[in-house]
């Protein structure tokens, strides 16, 4: 059997919303509807549905989540087809771990997660409780890294083809929705390619490779990058929330941030220092 569409409704036009149990866009190979589908099994529909049709769900995503062996900083960068969810998908906590969580998106997933990070627990540990919590972990796709930076994913049997996840030394890469299973070996390449480059730097080129494979075949639409050092502010936290091109802007953005702004974090107030720098400027 294959994995359908875990979705409920579709749109012919801006106004005209409707329910489908299973359906197929005529001429596309998407199929749209909750369920399952048999291998080269089709609905029928009609009239036929316009090809234009937009489908709740139908979101591709991946993202990679890291720890840093040099610096100690944890990161989570992701590229997905829905608008403006940078700040749902990434969650990690400086010392403690990170967690990335896609698909049918639960925040508290990451929410819970980095809490149970910041108890000392391991990712196996904090992946087998996120797993018993969640009634619907099945639709659900995430990973976690801990402070030592051991890494769980997990990707339920209702994520879209592809889907699926890697992990490497200090890193899992996790997507759904993709071309196929290269594009993840794509986005490991890269991240393995330098690891003497800044973790930000890294994380930008896996998320290019990841594009560059096929991973944005079904329409990338925002882009983050969330990276956190040795206070509870992020080091960085750079959002494209809408663009036809969202991983260009998210790579425009970094050189912007790491001129203009990265300065000034460096020398905002810390724990250690709760004055900061007298060179900190007014914002």
């Amino acid at each position: 059997m294959q994995r359908g569409f875990y979705g409920m409704e579709c749109f012919i036009d801006r106004h005209s919303w409707i329910p489908f149990p299973a359906l197929r866009a005529a001429g596309d190979d998407t199929t749209v509807g909750a369920g399952w589908f048999p291998p080269h099994g089709t609905a029928s529909l009609s009239p036929p549905l316009p090809k234009r049709c937009n489908v709740v769900g139908r979101f591709m995503t991946f993202s990679i989540i890291a720890r840093c062996e040099r610096s100690g900083q944890f990161g989570v960068a992701a590229v997905t087809a829905l608008p403006a969810v940078g700040k749902l998908v990434t969650h990690a906590h400086p010392g403690a771990g990170a967690v990335a969580t896609q698909a049918r998106l639960n925040p508290y997933l990451g929410i819970d997660g980095v809490a149970l990070l910041r108890e000392g627990l391991s990712a196996d540990e904090v992946r087998r409780r996120l797993v018993e919590a969640d009634p619907r972990i099945e639709a659900r796709q995430f990973s976690v890294i801990d402070a030592q930076g051991r890494t769980a994913p997990f990707t339920g049997i209702e994520c879209l083809d592809w889907a699926g996840s890697r992990e490497g030394p200090g890193y899992s890469i996790q997507g759904n929705r993709l071309a196929g299973e290269h594009v993840i070996d794509a986005i490991a390449g890269a991240f393995d390619e330098d690891s003497s480059l800044a973790l930000a730097e890294r994380l930008i080129n896996a998320l290019e490779a990841g594009a560059k494979a096929g991973g944005d075949t079904k329409g990338a639409r925002s882009s983050t990058i969330y990276i956190v050092a040795n206070e509870e502010y992020p080091l960085w936290d750079i959002r494209v929330d809408e663009h036809e091109k969202p991983i260009e802007e998210l790579r425009r953005l970094h050189g912007i941030f790491g001129r203009e702004l990265l300065p000034e974090i460096c020398r905002m107030p810390s724990r250690a220092n709760p004055g900061g720098s007298n060179k900190e400027d007014f914002v």
